[in-house]
C-alpha cells in the first residue's frame, strides 16, 4: 500500500533519502538525551539544498554546472576552487 502512495519517492535520489533519515535519527536522539530541543518540520519549500553521496562518479562537475543523481544539469555557484584531483 505505501508503494503506491508514495509513488514519487521513487523520483529522488535513495542516498538523500537514507541522509534525511539519518539526520531525523540523530535529531530524535539528541532530543531523548536531553542535548536539544524536539525535532521541528522543515518545509522542503525552504532550503533548495539536500546531502547525498557520491559512489561510483554519480556527482560529476562540467564547466559551471554540477550534474546530481536523478536531476537534470544544476547551475553551480562555486564559492572556492576544487583542487585538481580532489575527490567530491
Amino acid at each position: 500500500k505505501y508503494k503506491t502512495e508514495y509513488e514519487w519517492l521513487k523520483e529522488v535520489d535513495s542516498l538523500a533519502l537514507a541522509n534525511a533519515q539519518l539526520n531525523l535519527q540523530t535529531a530524535y536522539k539528541n532530543f531523548f538525551s536531553g542535548q536539544s530541543d524536539f525535532p521541528t518540520f522543515k518545509s522542503k519549500k525552504s532550503r533548495k539544498s539536500y546531502t547525498t553521496n557520491r559512489v561510483n562518479g554519480n556527482i560529476m562537475l562540467f564547466h559551471g554546472y554540477i550534474k546530481l543523481p536523478k536531476l537534470k544539469m544544476a547551475k553551480l555557484k562555486q564559492h572556492r576552487e576544487i583542487p585538481p584531483k580532489h575527490i567530491i
